[in-house]
């Protein structure tokens, strides 16, 4: 750092950064924790957290091999060991996805530091902290932590440019990749992303880093061990890609994609994306004020953007994930979701920053928008079980002792863990599987309902037909969230509805078998 820099970075502009910085942190932990400890776990997370109760490392890879995840054993064993330090609380195990994404924003926030000033790194770390990472923190699921890893990696392959003969970065490099890799397959095309910004680092300054590329090797080899559960995995993958398959690799599905990694404030995705607008217009506007800031001459900026290629390589790469991914999928796969590029949301941010470097007053405007991404943090309307369950509203309609039974795989997997009701209330939920032949448009969530009842016998997991035919009343509820629908099944069998009462948005049918009136 330069005497000049460091008498910038006393200035009261420099200190307004840093004071921003901390804010959004300390706005980012207060209200994450506070989420993380109300908020239940929606189906992907009691998937996880059912595995992560597994005895051991054995028991997790046998659930594994009956199709119960899609992922390999990494994530899940991690978490494992976690709870043993740190206990199973919903909390405690959604305490490594919100150290993930401050880690990412971490690393984001020191390589905009290396190449622009500290008001654009402090824009960088809230715009991290702030958008649809966000979510993501908020779940005991792997994606936050793959995030980590590959923004470490970006930090780790950015600081080979200033210490190439770094033998450690380049180990360091393959081992956050590798373990990247061991808790989600689509980690593995983080790789062609690198491939990308190494590839441009090379042509623009001719030199090829054989040991980087050799990282990258190391890094996709590490797949290996993972290729014969991924090969069964993918049987049942195939078996659950109904006609309306979640996640199909459809242009719908990459354009959500793109609105969601675009979503760099946490408010709904359309009205960021507007909001985005506005304030990149008003920039431009902006450019054509004077003064400029006058501590820079126009060759320092020159040099400036000359000395920033790699972070502009590291922007590119990381944006070209959702194509690299969705035609993967379209090709290859079958499955495409935003969860599975959400590292293209530091190419979006290391945009804007960079678009930013030009603004005049940016000293003052870039913490600014900082602290008004970070005040976002307060508003839990896109996490994703940030509403409560319309269950036990439904059994404090029910006038009888009946049993409720579902046919939403998704609101059964929930309710088992939602500590919004009772042990004897869930005793009392049961969930009805259809037999061959009645297929829902996306029978994934069936499917698994049942993979599961294989590990877990006691779960109240039953035919249909056969609970027809014990000639017990109960109540059908269907929240209408959604296609599964088992309301129809019954009346298309006879089955007599004595009420129907809504509940919320759901329907609350009493039903009893037509044999027993």
């Amino acid at each position: 750092m330069s005497e000049r820099d460091r008498e910038n970075r006393e200035t009261h502009p420099y200190l307004y950064a840093h004071i921003s910085a901390g804010l959004a942190i300390l706005i980012y932990l207060a209200t994450a924790l506070r989420f993380a400890r109300i908020t239940r776990l929606w189906m992907d997370e009691v998937l996880s957290v059912w595995l992560v109760r597994m005895p051991g490392v054995a028991q997790v890879w046998q659930a594994l091999l009956k199709g119960v995840e899609y992922s390999p054993p990494g994530y899940p064993v991690l978490i494992h060991w976690w709870t043993e330090v740190a206990g199973s609380s919903d909390l405690a195990m959604r305490l490594p996805s919100i150290a993930g994404i401050l880690v990412a924003a971490l690393a984001v926030f020191v390589l905009l530091r290396q190449y622009l000033d500290d008001a654009a790194a402090v824009l960088g770390l809230s715009l991290m902290l702030s958008g649809t990472l966000y979510d993501y923190a908020l779940q005991v699921r792997s994606y936050a932590l793959t995030v980590a890893c590959f923004a470490v990696v970006l930090v780790l392959w950015d600081g080979l440019h200033r210490k190439p003969d770094s033998r450690w970065r380049v180990i360091a490099i393959a081992a956050a990749m590798s373990l990247a890799i061991s808790m989600h397959y689509y980690c593995a095309l983080y790789l062609a992303s690198l491939g990308v910004i190494e590839g441009l680092y090379a042509v623009h300054y001719r030199r090829f880093r054989a040991a980087v590329w050799s990282s990258f090797v190391v890094s996709g080899l590490s797949v290996a061990p993972w290729l014969p559960l991924a090969h069964r995995i993918g049987k049942f993958l195939h078996s659950d890609q109904g006609p309306r398959y979640f996640a199909a690799p459809t242009p719908v599905h990459f354009i959500a994609s793109i609105v969601e990694v675009l979503s760099v404030v946490r408010i709904e995705p359309v009205r960021a994306i507007c909001l985005e607008l506005v304030v990149f217009i008003l920039c431009l506007l902006l450019l054509d004020m004077k003064p400029r800031d006058p501590t820079e001459s126009r060759l320092e900026r020159e040099k400036m953007r000359n000395r920033s290629w790699p972070l502009v390589a590291i922007a590119i790469g990381s944006s070209l994930l959702p194509v690299v991914t969705f035609l993967f999928a379209l090709l290859v796969s079958g499955a495409y979701k935003e969860r599975y590029v959400l590292p293209a949301i530091i190419g979006v941010v290391l945009w804007i920053c960079l678009g930013m470097e030009r603004l005049p007053y940016r000293q003052v405007l870039c913490p600014s928008f900082a602290l008004l991404a970070a005040a976002t943090m307060f508003s839990n309307q896109r996490i994703p079980m940030a509403q409560a369950s319309l269950v036990p509203q439904a059994f404090a309609a029910a006038s009888q002792p009946y049993p409720i039974a579902l046919a939403e795989g998704l609101e059964f997997l929930q309710e088992m863990e939602d500590p919004a009701l009772s042990s004897i209330q869930k005793s009392r939920i049961v969930y009805l599987t259809m037999p061959a032949g009645y297929l829902f448009p996306d029978g994934i969530n069936e499917n698994v309902v049942v993979r599961w009842k294989q590990i877990k016998p006691g779960l109240s997991v039953f035919d249909a037909d056969s609970y027809l035919a014990t000639r017990r009343c109960f109540y059908d509820f269907d929240t209408h969230k959604t296609s599964d629908d088992l309301t129809g099944y019954l009346a298309a069998h006879g089955a007599v509805f004595k009420s129907r009462e809504w509940v919320g948005g759901g329907e609350l049918i009493e039903v009893c078998p037509s044999s027993s009136q």
